[in-house]
């Protein structure tokens, strides 16, 4: 009802005989219907409701656009992982083993080479992975990156004892890009041997991940580049982990600082440190903070 409406209350007298007046009495009465019946109530609610199925549509649309973006660039660093250079050089690695009679250290790397195919297929279908499983992976890659190396190469992670790594989780093949952008543009080159450390520390509700190598920098690196291919491979590998994490950002509402930069002491370059963090929300979850 959207309009106000009117009521007449009639009445004459008699007596027991059957005798009326002729004369009648009349009551008019407005009848105003409540708020919840006027015509703006009515209006008002169709806004409401079609505001609140246009949020869920926008939320979900978003959704849905951020989980593209996250898989198609979950793709390109897969392909990046698994390109030719890395499963060509660790497949002749471990046959040299086998050409030498080292069968049992062919064995054992070919299997490794195996779980870490296997690893990493499958971490690239999900948007993220416990921490345990993410270490697994990387520690199976430089194993593999190693056999490469005739020269020592020390490689550590370390992880804040305030971190359970089995049911913490973080997005998948974060560290990846700049262990290998370490080894072939900062150890490769150097005159020392190798020293790469991945870290993982609690900082508020953020996980901080860092990457420090012993490499000639990122100045002497950029000016001994001479193959354009490596140097688009190397960039392109940045740049979807840069874009990873500035979706990351959206979805999580918050900055993420991320810094590539040289470690330098006495005016000295002594390496390289990749470092940016992620925020414990959603399904990230730490020992001592429940999202």
């Amino acid at each position: 009802m959207s309009t106000s409406w009117q009521l007449y209350f009639k009445m004459r007298t008699g007596d027991a005989y059957g005798n009326r007046s002729d004369q009648e009495a009349r009551l008019l009465i407005n009848v105003v219907p409540a708020w919840w019946q006027r015509w703006w109530f009515y209006l008002l609610l169709i806004l409401v409701i079609g505001g609140f199925v246009g949020l869920i549509w926008f939320l979900r649309m978003r959704d849905v656009k951020m989980k593209w973006q996250n898989t198609d660039l979950n793709q390109q660093l897969l392909r990046l992982q698994m390109n030719p250079h890395f499963i060509f050089n660790s497949l002749t690695s471990i046959q040299n083993y086998i050409y030498s009679n080292q069968t049992h250290l062919a064995g054992q790397y070919l299997s490794d080479f195996a779980r870490l195919i296997r690893l990493i297929l499958e971490n690239s279908r999900h948007e993220s992975i416990s921490l345990e499983k993410e270490i697994e992976t990387i520690s199976l890659y430089m194993e593999l990156q190693k056999l490469r190396f005739t020269e020592k190469i020390d490689f550590s992670i370390k992880v804040d004892p305030a971190i359970d790594t089995e049911i913490t989780y973080v997005p998948p093949m974060m560290a990846q890009p700049f262990l290998e952008n370490a080894l072939e543009h900062g150890i490769k080159n150097s005159f020392r041997d190798g020293v790469i450390e991945v870290s993982y520390t609690l900082v508020d509700k953020k996980i901080r991940f860092e990457v420090r190598d012993n490499g000639i920098g990122i100045v002497t690196s950029k000016s001994l580049k001479t193959d354009d291919q490596a140097d688009q491979h190397e960039s392109l590998s940045i740049a979807i982990c840069r874009e990873r994490i500035q979706l990351l950002e959206r979805k999580t509402k918050t900055r993420i600082p991320f810094i590539l930069d040289e470690i330098i002491e006495d005016g000295v370059v002594k390496g390289t440190r990749v470092a940016f963090e992620v925020p414990l929300k959603g399904s990230f979850v730490s020992k001592n903070i429940k999202a």
